[in-house]
């Protein structure tokens, strides 16, 4: 889903990096954007 919501690689966390606090906010934005804009094109 993270992926598909516009995050980069280092915004993905993986076993062979690991996260930060920023890159989660970051990643967790775009998430919540990707949601609203998905949501948005359902209801016109």
């Amino acid at each position: 889903m993270l992926a598909e919501a516009g995050c980069t690689l280092p915004e993905i966390p993986d076993r062979y990096l690991a996260p930060t606090r920023s890159l989660a906010d970051s990643a967790i934005a775009k998430l919540d954007d990707h949601r609203r804009n998905r949501v948005d094109l359902q209801t016109e």
